[in-house]
């Protein structure tokens, strides 16, 4: 969405908020000694005008990391499984994974994107000094996990409408996650989740996203993995 319809949108909000609340007060006046249903309408008009700034800006800018023990250890296996294959050098390069199934998806966890990248300048992961960076909304909704494999961090995810061109409709959430294998290597993962919810109510609201999004099952695929019992086999 561009600066100059989203100027456009804020523009037509803004003048029918302003005609909403104008109506709303006029007709409280001109009704003020009559018992009548228009009042409760008169009223609305007056409040909704405040409750649409809170639902587009606010509602749902953050929310909890969708992610559980068994998610971030699929993960740690999934990047180990990749360096099996193409090496412990392969994440010095960005490598993002997308997401190719159907965009009709009715998947309540969707995740559009995935990218991996192997931070050269930090050595070890210490977690209260990477949530540090972050503002006390990631010690609300962020997450501190020990797994066997490794320590992860993981912020908040935040509304895509904080962007400077899109504050108005929400399309998906953006996440970051800091792992580090107790070998010496630490990764940054950064994903995007969309669903058909964020896309039909992303102007009013965005709306939270249920259950654990899978990472582990992009990165896998993508790199032609296949689930064999309980493991991820290279086809």
């Amino acid at each position: 969405m561009n600066m100059v319809f989203v100027l456009f949108l804020r523009i037509v909000v803004f003048v029918l908020s302003i005609s909403g609340i104008g109506s709303g007060i006029a007709g409280l006046v001109l009704t003020r000694k009559k018992k009548t249903m228009l009042k409760s309408v008169f009223v609305v008009l007056i409040v909704l005008p405040f409750i649409l700034p809170f639902t587009t800006y606010m509602s749902g800018t953050f929310r909890k990391a969708p992610l559980n023990s068994d998610c971030l250890n699929d993960i740690s296996t999934a990047i180990k499984n990749v360096e099996n294959v193409k090496g412990g050098d392969y994440f010095l390069n960005e490598i993002t994974y997308l997401n190719d199934s159907s965009a009709l998806s009715a998947d309540f966890n969707r995740v559009d994107s995935c990218t991996i990248t192997l931070l050269q300048d930090i050595n070890s992961l210490d977690a209260s000094d990477v949530l540090d960076e972050y503002t006390f909304i990631d010690e609300i909704f962020g997450k501190k996990e020990e797994i066997s494999n490794g320590v992860f961090v993981c912020s908040a995810v935040w509304s895509d409408r904080n962007s400077p061109y899109e504050v108005v409709v929400h399309c998906g959430y953006d996440g970051t996650i800091f792992y580090d294998d107790l070998n010496g290597n630490v990764y940054r993962i950064d994903y995007y989740v969309s669903r058909n919810s964020d896309k039909i109510l992303g102007f009013v609201y965005a709306p939270p996203i249920i259950g654990c999004c899978d990472l582990a099952e992009i990165i896998n695929s993508e790199q032609g993995f296949v689930m064999v019992g309980d493991e991820w086999v290279e086809c």
